[in-house]
C-alpha cells in the first residue's frame, strides 16, 4: 500500500504469503504476514478502466470528501498543479485530461496499481475478509475496505470508508488520506474490466 499507501471472491481457499511493502520512504522495507487468495480467485489479474477527473470529483462528493479531491487530483496526471493550486481554482477539472488506468491482484498476495504511463503507483498486501471483502495493506498503517462484485469480466469495487477515515481525510483536506485514496481506488459506481497481466501479474 502506498502509505500513503492500497480485493477476492467467494468460494476462494486462503493460503499465507509473506508480502514486502515499500515504505513512504523508499528504500527501507517492512516484512508482513498476509493472508493471500489462491492462484483460482477470481480477483486475481488485471483490471482496467479509463479515469476521469469529474468521475473521481463527483465520487468523492457522493462520500462527503469534495474538500480532498485537489489532493486526490494532484500528481494523477489529470490536471496540473498542487493541491493548494488545484484548490483555489473555481473548477478542478478545468482542461483535465482522462487517463487509463489499473489495478492487478497476484496470487501471492500483492496488490498493485499502474498509471497511464504504465508506471507503478501503488502498492500492498492484499486479503479476503470473507467472500465479498476486500482488504488492501497492513494494520498499523492503514488498511482499506472494500465490497466487490466481479461479473462478466467486470470488477465493482465499493469502498466502505470508516467514520474515523473521514473525520481525518477531512481534518487534513490538501493531504493525502486513506479515504480519499479509497475512493481513487474504486471509482464506485463504475466497473473495472479485465485485461491482460502483461508484466504486472
Amino acid at each position: 500500500m502506498r502509505t500513503r499507501s492500497t480485493i477476492a471472491a467467494a468460494g476462494c481457499v486462503a493460503a499465507v504469503a509473506t508480502a514486502v511493502i515499500a515504505t513512504a520512504g523508499g528504500d527501507a522495507h517492512q516484512t508482513h504476514r498476509v493472508r493471500a487468495a489462491t492462484p483460482a480467485a477470481p480477483l486475481v489479474g488485471r483490471w482496467e478502466r479509463v479515469n476521469t477527473c469529474e468521475e473521481l470529483v463527483r465520487a468523492l462528493k457522493q462520500y462527503g470528501l469534495a474538500a480532498t479531491a485537489p489532493a486526490m487530483l494532484a500528481g494523477n496526471g489529470y490536471v496540473p498543479g498542487t493541491p493548494e493550486e488545484i484548490a483555489r481554482r473555481r473548477n478542478p477539472c478545468e482542461g483535465a485530461v482522462a487517463r487509463r488506468h489499473s489495478h492487478f491482484f497476484r496470487a501471492d498476495g500483492q496488490f498493485g496499481s499502474v498509471d497511464f504511463d504504465n508506471n507503478q503507483v501503488d502498492n500492498g498486501p492484499w486479503r479476503l475478509a470473507n467472500a465479498r471483502t476486500l482488504q488492501i495493506g497492513s494494520p498499523p498503517e492503514a488498511v482499506g475496505t472494500f465490497r466487490i462484485r466481479i461479473r462478466d469480466g467486470r470488477l465493482r469495487l465499493t469502498p466502505r470508508i470508516t467514520a474515523a477515515q473521514k473525520r481525518e481525510a477531512l481534518a487534513h483536506p490538501l493531504e493525502f488520506s486513506s479515504a480519499g485514496w479509497m475512493v481513487a481506488v474504486a471509482f464506485p459506481g463504475h466497473t473495472w474490466q479485465r485485461v491482460p497481466c502483461n508484466e504486472w501479474c
